[in-house]
């Protein structure tokens, strides 16, 4: 039985292979026709917000398509990108 998470999973990276099919640089050789096809399927292909609604509507069928937010990642990131070790952002205090 497919779980909402595989079924969010595997419609999030077929858009992203869909994607890859349009440009000539991620995937040179591609004839024309293809890139044009996979064009137009996207033009109708459900999103990173259709399947947060889709979530929010059966999230028996669908998980959420980006994770919440983890306030201990955040700050770990926040801590690197100012130059300090992750987890001693308060010591100065």
């Amino acid at each position: 039985m497919t779980t909402p998470y595989e079924r969010t999973r595997a419609l999030l990276e077929t858009r992203q292979f869909l994607d890859e099919l349009t440009s000539s640089e991620s995937t040179p050789g591609v004839p024309d026709e293809i890139r044009c096809l996979a064009r137009q399927l996207l033009r109708h292909y459900p999103g990173v917000r259709e399947l947060d609604l889709a979530h929010k509507a059966l999230p028996m069928f669908f998980a959420a398509a980006l994770p919440p937010p983890n306030p201990t990642t955040a700050a770990a990131i926040d801590d690197a990108k100012q130059g300090r070790t992750p987890g001693t952002a308060f010591e100065d205090l």
